[in-house]
């Protein structure tokens, strides 16, 4: 199935599971979530052509993962909102996003407007603005919160994930290896 169909399911799952506990948090894990299996198609650039294809939608869309996974994730999850430096994972994280985007700005002005400097040279500023004024008052002042999750939630998100993921994969023509 396309990407979106997952992300959108994923984000639907995990507002199902965790939504009153953790808020919007919840509907970005689980959109993680119901990405996750499909990154089995990074497997193409370190596999033969041949081992891909037995690669893809093997292991990643099978019940096995969908378990250990969950627990794997959901673990790490828990263990990113308890440790004492998050702050700094997540401007670190929403300064990678901001760089993507950069690009995508950097991409959109060389197809829409060629030889423009503008738009680059707006965004860079503006965006560093925001990401320092948004750091400052969401993880610096004191009054940021973990979310309220315990291992157990995170877990089931990240299964309610995956397995609906593998189950939207099994309506598809490529199909999966559900007990691979």
């Amino acid at each position: 199935m396309d990407s979106l169909s997952q992300i959108v399911l994923g984000a639907a799952v995990g507002e199902a599971v965790l939504g009153r506990r953790i808020g919007n948090r919840a509907m970005i894990w689980g959109a993680v979530a119901g990405t996750i299996p499909d990154m089995d198609v990074l497997g193409k650039y370190v596999l033969s052509e041949l081992d891909n294809l037995g690669f893809h939608r093997g292991i990643s869309h099978s019940l096995l993962f969908s378990v250990v996974g969950a627990v794997v994730f959901g673990w790490a999850t828990d263990q990113l909102y308890r440790s004492r430096h998050h702050a700094w994972i997540a401007m670190g994280t929403k300064a990678a996003a901001a760089v993507v985007v950069g690009f995508v700005v950097n991409f959109l002005t060389m197809i829409l407007a060629p030889g423009q400097w503008l738009p680059l040279a707006l965004y860079v500023p503006l965006v560093s603005l925001w990401w320092w004024r948004h750091g400052q008052r969401r993880y610096f002042s004191g009054t940021w919160e973990a979310p309220d999750a315990d291992l157990r939630g995170w877990v089931a998100l990240f299964f309610g994930g995956f397995l609906t993921h593998i189950l939207l994969d099994c309506f598809t023509t490529y199909g999966t290896q559900i007990f691979a």
